[in-house]
């Protein structure tokens, strides 16, 4: 699970902002708060409110550099991807900052922290939290390590740390696994759909899978007109040459294709769907025929569907609301949040311009949270609960579009 998230000097985000998951004293929903073993109280769900080009987008672009850079790595002599603030000269030529902390596995609390430029990696640190210690399992400043521990192993992968390399990642290279669950939470746990990107769930194969049938139920119950999903083969001439490490290919638009293993040899099917005529007949449509709708609620339905391993899952969704009708998403948080539990160790964060699910039946007030850029191109990000006088009965939609709170739109 994600606890809190941090950062500065990224994008529209000049100064230092963050984003807790924590839940406040509101008793509202109290049910479905996850509960560590330190006795925090975690939410299950956030919900990001904000105007055009607020900086919304600019969060989840943050999440998934972290995560490009931790999981891909870098390779020798090539620039980071790093995107400090522009409009400030000061911080064009100052490093982006990151803090996560997470709950990884068998409960471990962590906060992971760096900070880059296009050149190099400036800090970098891992803490171990304990329910009333702190331990610091490495530190680094530059490619000095202040911090290191006494493993001889650790000390040599640290002195062969390239500068534009994170330690985190080298130790994954050189096939040492004492951070292994920090670095999983980011390559297994952490999903990012954009509004372009599929969600690439692996476990969706094969079709005789439980979790795809249930996949396809789903489908059919959101009225989408499909009756099943199924595979065709396809000519390998027609997949493009970069697909490594890859299940899902869009090679034209809406078409997703599989690849698969039969005895050695490298194949791949396309997903096709059925529809039933009014004879009970079915017919098959390539996914290019199905709207948009039914294309993004295909991307993002995995996200709100138990997985095989648990539902361990932190899915940040960007524009949730695109191509969607409010009832269909409405439906699908509330099917969610219904399955949240003290022991619920999956998250899902979403970016929206849909209002109506701005409810206080819906979502607890510190779910809600708004992203607002100033008159200098500074963005900032609050939770609606810290606004004072808000009762359990008040219509925060209304407040919202009154201005009472930002994050709209300054015309």
């Amino acid at each position: 699970m994600l606890i809190s998230f941090s950062i500065e000097n990224w994008m529209s985000f000049k100064d230092k902002v963050t984003m807790s998951m924590i839940a406040s004293q509101q008793t509202t929903f109290g049910d479905r708060l996850a509960r560590t073993k330190n006795k925090l109280r975690v939410l299950p769900l956030a919900a990001i409110y904000g105007g055009n080009a607020s900086g919304k987008s600019n969060l989840c672009h943050a999440f998934k550099f972290a995560k490009k850079l931790i999981v891909e790595g870098t390779k020798k002599d090539q620039k980071i991807d790093a995107s400090p603030f522009a409009l400030c000269k000061e911080n064009r030529e100052s490093p982006c900052n990151f803090w996560f902390v997470m709950l990884a596995e068998n409960e471990n609390m962590y906060e992971y922290s760096f900070s880059v430029d296009n050149k190099q990696v400036h800090k970098e640190k891992l803490i171990k939290i304990r329910s009333s210690t702190e331990e610091v399992l490495f530190e680094r400043v530059l490619n000095e390590f202040p911090v290191i521990g006494n493993d001889e192993r650790l000390r040599l992968t640290s002195e062969n740390t390239r500068k534009n390399q994170l330690f985190l990642t080298n130790t994954i290279e050189q096939n040492q696994d004492i951070y292994e669950d920090v670095y999983s939470w980011f390559r297994e746990r952490l999903k990012i759909i954009t509004p372009i990107s599929t969600f690439e769930f692996e476990s969706m194969l094969p079709l005789s899978d439980p979790w795809f049938q249930n996949y396809v139920e789903k489908l059919k119950y959101l009225d989408t007109g499909i009756s099943r999903v199924e595979e065709e083969l396809v000519d390998n001439t027609i997949v493009p040459a970069s697909r490594e490490g890859r299940y899902w290919v869009e090679v034209m638009s809406k078409e997703k294709f599989v690849r698969h293993d039969e005895g050695g040899k490298e194949v791949y099917k396309k997903l096709v769907t059925y529809h039933k005529c009014h004879d009970g007949e079915e017919v098959q449509f390539e996914l290019r025929q199905e709207s948009d709708g039914t294309i993004r609620l295909m991307d993002i339905l995995p996200a709100f569907i138990s997985s095989k391993d648990g539902a361990k899952e932190i899915i940040i969704i960007d524009e949730i609301d695109r191509s969607l009708h409010h009832v269909l998403i409405r439906r699908l948080l509330e099917h969610y949040l219904q399955s949240c539990d003290s022991k619920t160790r999956k998250q899902v964060m979403f970016t929206t311009h849909d209002l109506l699910l701005m409810d206080q039946e819906l979502m607890r007030r510190d779910e809600m949270f708004l992203v607002e850029r100033d008159s200098n191109g500074e963005s900032c990000i609050k939770s609606i609960n810290d606004f004072k006088g808000l009762r359990i009965d008040k219509d925060v939609r209304k407040s919202y579009l009154l201005g009472r709170f930002g994050g709209i739109p300054k015309l």
